[in-house]
Parts: structure tokens; C-alpha cells; sequence
């Protein structure tokens, strides 16, 4: 029976990590056998290659400051930025640019004064340009066209291309609900990237030598790219890289098949479906018109009438055409519960695959319930994948700019001053001027004013599914119960619908009213850097965390990490046991996700960072310098993406960049 993916909530979780080592190799024999864009004559191979390896093309949703949702966000600002001012020397003057949709614009740029603007549905204004690139592009069995504009990010100067097409532009911000629109208009972003190619090399003078994609979003276009090389082979020398942010199933953009033939089949696969008699059938059985125009009126009315299709013989008919469509197109990246799977193919068909840390590499390989239905495609192309650790722009974590300034000399008077800062706002009758909403802001219990306790902080969105806030509020009893100097804040706007939540109730009832003075829930977001300035310790219990940023954050705070032994938790953080003298904080035995009793872990690992608080003051002392220390800058990662990526030898072959090239294999 087929899953639809919009009613599947399932966690995810990482993989195995053995990257791919960059060294000096052009290509070896097995990298020219496979590459279905290499020609023998002989014994030579001739790779025809156009595009320039330094020309760095990213596309994807989301972009900070135009479009953000999430961390993908700010990764797609920050890193091309970095990289473009590391890399735009002597090193070959590599160029990262950036292609986003062109949200909020069904009717194209606003103009005013002669000028044109894209407006975020937020109301903010950012100049564009045009480019004087169109492309008419089809995306299954749509046909449309899309315009090009431009812009600067005001943040860094990247370039940055903006996507006009109706089917793009409509929707008002990243992600517009539902889930079948936002499938459409990523299938149609992905193709109008692919048309585009070519004209950012006439009118742009960028040639590109690498389409790198992220999250099923783009997925899309690496098979796309590799349809049209098969037509034009003036872009071979495009190479593919294809980064997962997220991989649990709801991140994987699978859909049913039906959703499939009309957003991404192409003619030929389209014709089977309808010339297929049992499809035929059952669309006469339904009422609906046996063409792709009955195909579309058909998903149409399932998803704006739904009810219609719950009924025991069109759910039937339903089921019935989408296990057909699977047997007649079976060359298609079809999963395990019969939907459609970008992520599959793209897994499959890219060049190199990466993600935002070693560590949740190797979970994504090693675990399925990391990564559900692709961990196995995963492992089979372990011998292409990389796992780079994020970045971290200072942004407002500077300990230097908190209400009482400190660095890594003097933090010890400092951080204290900033404890009691924190505790006298959030006492009984506190000025709660530290937070957005001050007395105003929806508050749960206080703090009595004691340096000498350990003031524990997390500040999240309260998810019961990756974030793990929900172990952490049933763990509490048992530390706070086991260690009276303990104290707690937990900063989480908490949806309507959990509020009277028997998880939400039972934290009420069995830990802010039953220690009184030692905790805290406040049902907002928080300005984080006063607060983790404040704090001694900084929780990340997640089940899954591709990379993080708040431990990060944390970190450049001197508020010390006690997170949950996952992905980029694990790379990021050194526990006391793994090297005494670069420790910067504590971390579970395993992935909390993994564990039969997870709350009673988190209690262990937290009395653990507890007695060296408490009875340690020189190694917590020297834990939190370490942490100021700590280099989380993005120098590091631009120089894995530069090594282990975008120059890797299977992307960057060094003969490519002067055309046709021959390579001799004995």
C-alpha cells in the first residue's frame, strides 16, 4: 500500500562515515569505466569537458537573508560567502553562487521608480537586476518558462540568482503548504535550474563545473542535468554534488506514484501509463478521463476532496493505479512503501554526496532509523560520500557584548555576575526584563539567587520528535531529585495543543511545583546569548542532529554542553574521557535515540558534569576556556569543501579545465 509522505511522521537518524580522502589522482579506472560520459576510442578515453570546475553553482529553497526556514538557511549564506573570500586567490579563484526560487512574485518582480524588487512575504525589499536569461523548461509533463534575475546577498556580496516562473513564484515563502504544492513547484525550480545552465555561461560568463543541490528540494535536477547532457553534450562537464541537511523520510520528498507520472515522468513513461489497460480500468472505475489531463483532474480532486477517496472502492481503484504505475515504469526510484523517491535517485546519480558532519554521515550509513528507506542506498555509494562539520558566523555570540563583558581570561568573576543577573530577573518577583515579552512573557516557576548552583539552560522549539525535549522534561525529576544544587530553565514556545499534554502536565506537577526556586519554563524564544552567557551548562538532548549550531553558540558563551552522543554533537564536542585536557563538555555513552532508557542516561551524564561543577572547579574552569577557545569559524570547513569536494578528484578532474582531454588506461 502506498505511504503517503504528508501523514508519515517517522524520526530519522545518521550514518557511517568514511569520506572520500582528496589527493592528486585525475580519475582512475573504475571512475572512467563508470562515467557514461566518457567515450573510448581504443584504449584512450576522451572526456569532453565545458565546464569550469572552479564555477560553483548552489540551488536550493532556502537562502538567508531571502529565504529561511532553518539552518540550510543560513549554511547557503554563509558558506558560499566564506569560501568565495578564502578561495578567490591564488588557489585557482574559485566562485560559489547561489540560485534560489523567486518567492512571493506569481506576477514577477515589483517594480518602483524605474527599479525592481523582490519583497519578502515578511515585507523586507531586496533590489534586482535583470540578467536577460530565459529558458522554457518542462518539469514531467508541465511546460513553462522561467526568467532569471539577480542580486547581490547584502550580507556577503555572493551572487545570487532568483528563479521567475508562475509555477515557482506563487507560492509566498519557502515551503507554502501543501505539501502536494510544494512538491510541484520544486520538481518545476529544479528543471528551470537545469534550463538555465547555458545561458548563465552566455550572458553571465559563468561557466558551470559543478550543480551542487540540497535536500530533495533540488534533488530533482542531478537527473534532470544528466537527461539533458544526453541531448546536449556541451554540459558534460557538469559534475553533481548533492548535500542532505535532514534525512528522515519526511525530509526524502517521496510521493506516490500517480503524484509522480504528472510531476516528473517523462513522454515516454507517461505514454505506458496511460496506453495501460488495468490503469485504464481503474481511471474509468473512478470517473476520470484516461489522459494526462484526467491524470491531473484526478489528483486535483483527491486533494481538495479527500474524503471522496476514502471510500473502500476509489481507495481501492486508487491503490490499485499506483502499484500499477510501479510495475510498468520500474526503472523509476521507486521505496519501499511504493512511493517515488528523489532522494533515491539522487543518492544513485550524483557525483559526490555530503552532509553537514562526519558524524551523522556514519549514522545515516549505519542506521535506519536515521535514515529510513535510503540508509542502504547510502552504504552502497559509501565510496562517494563526505561529512563536513558547519561553520558558525559570530553573529551576536560574543561574550564581550552581554550584560556583564568577559573573555576567556576573566570569565570565572564574569559568568557568575551574569548567573545572578539571570536568576534575580527570573526570581519570584523578578523584572523578567531578560526576556522578549518582560513581565508579560508566559512564565512557569522561578529561580532562587545562588551562585553556587549549576544553572542548566536549553532553548529550543519544542519538538517531542528530533530536539528531545520531551526526554529532557522526564529526565529532570531524576537529576534535580539526585543533585539539590541543580537548577533548570527551559526556554520553548509551546504549541496551544501541547499545553495541557499529559508530557507538558506531568513537568508542571512533578518538577516545577515540586522544586520550587530550581526551575523555570518559559514559553517563548529567548535572546540565547545573555542566557547561555549566564548559564553553566547548555543541553542538546536530540535523537538525530546533522550538524547543530546551538552547542556551537553555547560554546562561544562558555556555557558548557551536555548533549546526546549524535551526528554533529559528536564531532563537535570532546567529553573528559576522550582527551581531559581539550574536554569542552559532556556527552551521553550512545545516541539517546538508540537507548532503551534514554531519560536515565541523560540523568547519568548530567550528575557526571554535576561533580566536576560542584567538586572539580579547575578542570569545569578549564572546560570552559577550552569552549571559548574553541575554533568554530567556517576557515575550517571551507577548506574540506574546497579539498574534499568541490576540487575532489571525481569533481574535479585537473585536465578538464582546457576541454577535450585523454586519459591512457593500460
Amino acid at each position: 500500500m502506498s505511504l503517503n509522505v504528508a501523514n508519515h511522521y517517522g524520526l530519522n537518524v545518521n550514518l557511517n562515515k568514511k569520506p572520500l580522502k582528496a589527493n592528486n589522482s585525475v580519475v582512475n579506472e573504475s571512475l572512467a569505466l563508470s562515467n557514461n560520459r566518457i567515450n573510448r576510442t581504443g584504449n584512450l578515453y576522451s572526456l569532453s569537458f565545458t565546464g569550469n570546475p572552479n564555477h560553483i553553482l548552489l540551488i536550493s529553497a532556502e537562502c538567508r537573508p531571502f529565504a529561511k526556514t532553518g539552518g540550510m538557511g543560513d549554511v547557503n549564506c554563509e558558506l558560499p560567502g566564506v569560501y568565495n573570500e578564502k578561495n578567490s586567490g591564488s588557489k585557482g579563484k574559485d566562485e560559489i553562487r547561489v540560485m534560489v526560487p523567486l518567492y512571493n512574485s506569481e506576477g514577477g518582480p515589483v517594480e518602483k521608480d524605474g527599479k525592481l524588487y523582490f519583497v519578502h512575504s515578511g515585507g523586507k525589499e531586496y533590489p534586482l537586476e535583470k540578467t536577460g536569461i530565459e529558458a522554457d523548461f518542462t518539469y514531467g509533463s508541465n511546460k513553462s518558462k522561467a526568467v532569471l534575475y539577480k542580486s547581490e546577498n547584502p550580507e556577503n556580496g555572493v551572487m545570487t540568482y532568483f528563479v521567475h516562473s508562475p509555477e515557482i513564484s506563487k507560492d509566498k515563502k519557502e515551503y507554502t503548504d501543501p505539501y502536494s504544492n510544494m512538491y510541484g513547484t520544486y520538481s518545476a525550480f529544479s528543471s528551470a535550474c537545469v534550463a538555465l545552465l547555458k545561458g548563465l555561461n552566455k550572458k553571465e560568463n559563468f561557466d558551470v563545473g559543478v550543480l551542487h543541490t540540497t535536500d530533495w528540494h533540488t534533488a530533482f535536477a542531478i537527473d534532470d542535468l544528466h537527461e539533458a547532457q544526453k541531448k546536449d553534450r556541451s554540459l558534460d562537464g557538469i559534475k553533481t554534488v548533492h548535500t542532505f541537511h535532514n534525512a528522515g523520510y519526511i525530509y526524502q520528498g517521496a510521493v506516490e506514484p500517480l503524484r509522480a507520472v504528472v510531476n516528473n515522468f517523462g513522454n515516454k513513461d507517461i505514454a505506458k501509463v496511460l496506453q495501460d489497460n488495468r490503469i485504464q480500468t481503474e481511471l474509468e472505475k473512478l470517473g476520470a478521463e484516461k489522459s494526462l489531463k484526467g491524470l491531473r483532474n484526478l489528483l486535483d480532486d483527491k486533494e481538495q476532496n479527500p474524503e471522496n477517496y476514502a471510500e473502500p472502492e476509489a481507495s481501492k481503484s486508487i491503490n490499485k493505479i499506483n502499484r500499477r504505475i510501479i510495475k510498468v515504469c520500474e526503472n523509476q526510484p521507486w521505496d519501499k512503501y511504493g512511493n517515488y523517491n528523489p532522494s533515491r535517485q539522487a543518492i544513485k546519480e550524483a557525483d559526490l554526496l555530503t552532509t553537514v558532519s562526519s558524524g551523522f554521515m556514519e549514522e545515516m550509513m549505519s542506521s535506519d532509523k536515521i535514515a529510513p528507506v535510503i540508509r542502504p542506498d547510502l552504504k552502497k555509494n559509501e565510496h562517494k560520500t563526505v561529512g563536513i562539520v558547519n561553520g558558525l558566523e559570530p553573529g551576536g555570540f560574543d561574550p564581550a557584548k552581554v550584560k556583564f563583558p568577559f573573555n576567556s581570561f576573566n570569565f570565572s568573576s564574569q559568568k557568575i555576575n551574569n548567573k545572578l543577573y539571570l536568576q534575580e530577573n527570573l526570581s519570584l518577583n523578578g523584572s523578567k526584563e531578560v526576556l522578549n515579552s518582560g513581565k508579560n512573557a508566559p512564565v512557569e516557576g522561578y529561580l532562587e539567587k545562588d551562585p553556587e548552583k549549576m544553572l542548566c539552560f536549553l532553548a529550543s522549539r519544542f519538538d517531542t520528535g528530533q530536539k528531545g525535549i520531551d526526554m529532557l522534561m522526564k529526565s529532570a525529576e531524576k537529576f534535580l531529585e539526585k543533585n539539590e544544587n541543580i537548577q533548570l530553565v527551559i526556554g520553548a514556545p509551546i504549541p496551544v495543543k501541547e499545553e495541557n499534554s499529559e508530557l507538558v502536565t506531568n513537568f508542571k506537577k512533578n518538577v516545577i511545583e515540586k522544586y520550587p526556586g530550581r526551575v523555570v519554563l518559559i514559553k517563548e524564544y529567548l535572546s540565547l546569548p545573555q542566557f547561555m552567557a549566564g548559564a553553566d551548562a547548555f543541553f542538546v538532548p536530540s535523537r538525530w542532529e546533522p550538524c547543530g549550531l546551538t552547542q556551537l553558540q553555547a560554546m562561544r558563551m562558555g556555557a558548557i554542553p551536555i548533549v546526546s552522543n549524535t551526528g554533529g554533537l559528536k564531532d563537535t564536542i570532546t567529553s573528559i574521557q576522550e582527551n581531559p585536557n581539550k574536554a569542552t563538555g559532556f556527552k551521553t555513552s550512545d545516541n539517546l535515540f538508540f537507548l532503551d532508557k534514554p531519560e536515565e542516561e541523560l540523568a547519568r551524564v548530567v550528575g557526571e558534569a554535576y561533580k566536576t561543577f560542584s567538586s572539580d572547579k579547575t578542570t569545569w574552569n578549564k572546560m570552559i576556556k577550552n569552549a571559548l577557545t574553541y575554533d568554530s569559524s567556517w576557515n575550517k570547513a571551507v577548506g574540506q569543501y574546497y579539498n574534499s569536494v568541490y576540487h575532489n578528484p571525481i569533481i574535479d578532474n585537473k585536465q578538464a579545465k582546457t576541454g577535450e582531454n585523454l586519459i591512457r588506461i593500460a
